[in-house]
């Protein structure tokens, strides 16, 4: 399934990254994403913006230590070259399958970020684009693929806009 869906996004010739998301652990999942895509917590910089892409499947862990919440509040720094911030996870906090004990905890983190621009999630299968705990901490998810549909976002000083595009 790593491979199927890695030749088709690999067709679109642009670069593109992905989360590790809750259907990912079965059968070995975690060790063959990691060997196939790397880490399932990491971090980049483009053009100010820090994308942190990090692991939140709270509920096939069941452990209260995922997401990795000391790594990512060390990620939420600003350094030399970061001036905003955008998390990218597979389940978005307010998802039921998120840990509900480390929710507002989490959602904090981010509302504690004043320059946070958005966090970005897949899981729930449609788009949403929103304020969910009316911190001004705007979430937004995306279409899964059956749905033939995905969101084209541009950040340009500090704003965000986006496109749906379906195909």
């Amino acid at each position: 399934e790593f491979e199927l869906i890695h030749n088709m996004l690999s067709q679109l010739n642009k670069p593109y990254i992905g989360v590790f998301g809750n259907h990912d652990l079965v059968a070995k999942g975690e060790e063959v994403y990691e060997r196939m895509f790397g880490p399932l917590n990491f971090s980049f910089v483009y053009q100010q913006v820090k994308f942190i892409a990090h692991n939140t499947n709270s509920r096939e862990y069941n452990t209260g230590n995922v997401p990795d919440l000391a790594w990512l509040r060390n990620q939420l720094v600003k350094d030399g070259d970061t001036k905003y911030f955008v998390p990218v996870s597979h389940i978005p906090p307010f998802s039921s399958d998120f840990d509900k004990s480390i929710e507002p905890v989490y959602a904090g983190l981010f509302d504690e970020t004043p320059s946070l621009l958005i966090s970005l999630h897949g899981h729930i299968h449609e788009f949403r684009d929103g304020y969910p705990y009316n911190d001004g901490v705007r979430y937004m998810t995306s279409h899964s693929f059956d749905l033939q549909s995905f969101v084209l976002i541009k950040i340009a000083g500090g704003n965000i806009s986006y496109t749906l595009i379906d195909y």
